[in-house]
């Protein structure tokens, strides 16, 4: 797949190890699988920190373009450009104010689904994988596992959002 990547570094974005980790993993996972079926050959990505370039770029290369259409994703929180297929990502309720505030209202004209990351839930489910007791540790870490994404509306860090363009 062609990829136009740009990196836009916000201020106050979290330490990408642990739950940020994952969740990344998660969002960039999404954009590229959406983008492949459906028929995306070019997708210009903004990214919110320099460490995620690489993995975005592996993605790229791994992902063969399977059609024309164009695709821009916004993963730093700010308005996407007009493209076929828009991807927006969305602080929510989980993240700091300041990155919250960077959420614009109705960026996507045809919102098709959304993906709830690193979620209550999960983050709830996580506090038992500090206690010193294996079997606790175990329960946090299956519990986290199983409610860390959402496809249903649900209090999380990252929303991300995808849909068809104007």
């Amino acid at each position: 797949m062609e990829l136009d990547l740009r990196v836009e570094a916000l201020p106050g974005f979290p330490d990408l190890d642990g739950a940020h980790e994952l969740a990344w993993g998660y969002l960039l996972d999404r954009v590229f699988s959406d983008a492949y079926h459906s028929g995306v050959g070019s997708l210009s990505l903004v990214l919110p920190h320099p460490a995620l370039e690489e993995w975005a770029r592996w993605r790229a290369e791994q992902t063969p373009a399977k059609g024309g259409r164009s695709g821009f994703a916004a993963l730093d929180g700010s308005r996407p450009q007009s493209a076929e297929r828009i991807y927006a990502l969305r602080f929510g309720l989980l993240a700091p104010a300041a990155l919250r505030s960077r959420t614009p209202a109705g960026a996507i004209p045809r919102v098709e689904s959304r993906l709830f990351v690193y979620t209550l839930p999960a983050l709830l489910a996580s506090l038992p994988m500090r206690l010193n007791a294996p079997r606790l540790r175990d329960v946090g870490w299956l519990g986290m596992r199983r409610h860390f994404v959402s496809e249903k509306p649900v209090a999380a860090y990252y929303c991300l959002e995808i849909g068809g363009g104007a």
